[in-house]
This record gives structure tokens, C-alpha cells and sequence, in this order.
């Protein structure tokens, strides 16, 4: 653990019992979609949008997800954030204005340390946290709801670390209580006492916050993620009778699709291309105009309907495929909003 993290205890990747908030299944970086997203999603078709952020700050601009260098972690043998001396001075500098609960001069700090290291998930989200004390809960809103579209909050340990006193947090906690109880439908303060609720625990009550979000602002799709892989739709009841077997007078199956060979597909302005060998071996490429391309390489494995792909370096993608004959097919990655396309890939002939 990097000494900078020794107050970080780690995140609330308790709630996700899918694995949904890893930044490598959701492509954020690793598989080049990252800069498909202000443009289309996750590749999907479903633009981001931050409905809370207002283009006024100067400091980070969170109409986009935060693009994550590297994230906290309670994995001693992960590899630290990257350092940057003076960012970590102004850093520590916030942290002790923070507990000491002079949060402008936290804020100061943060802003500064932020403007040196973009990518920090931790000074993202501690810097959202200071706007929460501060009482600025939309700002707060804003920077949550990007940070939370490519990486999970802190866990309640971690936040008790930051405070000087507990107390402290739940006073703030309470008037942010309070200010929705006066704005029922202020979708931004209710999204961050989502987020608050993730932090304490209270998974039950973060849900009810998030489908009041997602009633109120529909363009939230941070709150759509968060919501469907806390509390997914409920499936259909069993069949009480198993179904009659099927007679050879029965429809022949759907159209099957051979994934051996050349493929290619679009996501917003970013085209993708996956080559398959016999030996379930495969080549991603994604690449947008003016970026150099990112390319990555490993294993393929498959079934009827899923389809797994994996890197060493950059973990696994896994996702829904869906033939559409023999020179198209449709992959929805794990974790994708609830009704997205996915990305169409057609045969590269």
C-alpha cells in the first residue's frame, strides 16, 4: 500500500455481488472505450450525461467520467497511484485542514492537488466530500456522479478515518437529510445521500435514494447502473410444469453464428476490430481518430450466449452475445444500462 493511502481502508465493493464496479469490465480504460464514451456510452449508444454538473468549474470538467489512472487499494501487492510530490503536499495539507474541519482551506488544497493529478479516484472523491461538508451539495452531485460512473466509493471505515470526529459527519449527514426533506425532488442532493448511504451501509435505504434519482432525473445514467446492480429487476417465478419436450416437428434453432475470423464494429466515433483464430485466441483493436490505437490480446472463451474475453494485463471482458447469422452478432458487456444495443460487430470480409 502506498504510505500516501495509510488512512485507506478500501471501497464498498462489498454491495456488488456481481463484480459490476470493476473499471475493467466496464471498459472504462483498458479496452479503449474510454474514448468512445462522451460520444456513445460504453460503446452502447447511451451517452453519458451528468445532469448536476453546470460547466462553471475550472478546476476538473465532469460533463465526462473520470478518467481513473489508478484507484486506492486494499490489495497489498497492488501498484501505487502515480506520485507527484507537490500534489501530495497540497494533499496532506487539505487532509489535515479536513479533520480539523476547516474545509475551505481543505477545498483550496484539494483544488490545487487536483489540477496536478486528474486522474487520483481519492482526491476526486475526498475533494466531493469537502464540497458535502461545505453544504454545496450539487457541486458534490457532480464530481460524485463522475468519479461513481468508473470507480466505487470509500467504505465507512475509511470515511471515520478522514473525520477528526464522527460526530462531525453526521451532522453534515443530518442537514443533508434535512435539505431533501424541504426539496423532495432535488434528484441532485438525493443522489448524493445515495451515495452517503452506500458509505454507512445502509444498502435498503441508498435504493429507495437511487429510484427516487432515477424518477426525477432520468438522464442519470450513473444512477441507472447503480440502481440495477443493487437492486436488479426480479426475475419471472419457475414454471410450476416443466414445458413439453420437443418433437422433431418443432422450428429448427436460430441462426448460429461462427466467430472465427475478422470482425468490426462502431462505438461513437471509436471502431473496434476483434479477430478470432481456431485456437480461441483473440486480437482487440479499438481506435479513434487522432489517438493512437489500443490494442490488446488473450483468450476467448464462449458458450450458447456469453462470451469471455481475456487479457493478463488488463483483466476479462465478459458480456451477452446474440447471433445474428453468419457474418453479424451483438456483444452487451456485463454491467452495460439496462435496454443498450451493445456493440454490433459484422463480419470483416
Amino acid at each position: 500500500m502506498n504510505p500516501r493511502y495509510n488512512w485507506y481502508h478500501g471501497c464498498w465493493h462489498g454491495h456488488w455481488g456481481n463484480g459490476w464496479y470493476s473499471p475493467v469490465v466496464w471498459g472504462v480504460t483498458g479496452w479503449g472505450l474510454g474514448a468512445a464514451w462522451a460520444g456513445s456510452g460504453w460503446g452502447y449508444g447511451t451517452t453519458y450525461y451528468n445532469p448536476y454538473y453546470d460547466n462553471t468549474s475550472t478546476v476538473y470538467n465532469y460533463s465526462q467520467p473520470v478518467q481513473v489512472v489508478q484507484q486506492a487499494s486494499d490489495d497489498p501487492n497492488a501498484a501505487p497511484p502515480p506520485q507527484n510530490d507537490q500534489a501530495m503536499m497540497l494533499f496532506d495539507s487539505g487532509l489535515a485542514s479536513f479533520k480539523a474541519g476547516r474545509y475551505q482551506e481543505a477545498l483550496t488544497s484539494f483544488d490545487a492537488s487536483l489540477k496536478l493529478l486528474p486522474g487520483d479516484a481519492v482526491l476526486h472523491e475526498v475533494r466531493a466530500l469537502t464540497l458535502f461538508a461545505l453544504g454545496r451539495f450539487k457541486e458534490s452531485a457532480a464530481a460524485l456522479n463522475s468519479l461513481l460512473a468508473t470507480a466505487p466509493g470509500m467504505d465507512w471505515t475509511t470515511i471515520t478515518n478522514l473525520y477528526g470526529s464522527t460526530d462531525d459527519y453526521t451532522a453534515q449527514l443530518r442537514k443533508l437529510e434535512a435539505y431533501i426533506k424541504a426539496n423532495p425532488t432535488d434528484a441532485s442532493a438525493i443522489f448524493l445521500l445515495a451515495y452517503h448511504y452506500l458509505v454507512i451501509g445502509d444498502q435498503d435505504s441508498a435504493v429507495k435514494m437511487l429510484r427516487v434519482v432515477v424518477r426525477e432525473q432520468p438522464k442519470d445514467v450513473t444512477a441507472q447502473r447503480m440502481l440495477a446492480a443493487l437492486a436488479p429487476p426480479e426475475t419471472a417465478p419457475a414454471e410450476t410444469t416443466p414445458p413439453p419436450p420437443p418433437t422433431t416437428t418443432d422450428a429448427p434453432a436460430g441462426p448460429q453464428t461462427d466467430l472465427v475470423g475478422s470482425w468490426v464494429a462502431m462505438a461513437g466515433g471509436t471502431t473496434i476490430e476483434l479477430t478470432v483464430t481456431d485456437d480461441s485466441k483473440f486480437t482487440w483493436k479499438a481506435t479513434q481518430s487522432g489517438q493512437a490505437p489500443i490494442e490488446l490480446s488473450g483468450n476467448l472463451e464462449a458458450t450458447a450466449d456469453m462470451l469471455v474475453l481475456e487479457n493478463k494485463e488488463q483483466g476479462n471482458m465478459v458480456g451477452q452475445v446474440k447471433s445474428g447469422g453468419a457474418d453479424k452478432f451483438t456483444f452487451v458487456m456485463s454491467g452495460a444500462p439496462p435496454g443498450s444495443g451493445g456493440l454490433d460487430f459484422t463480419r470483416n470480409k
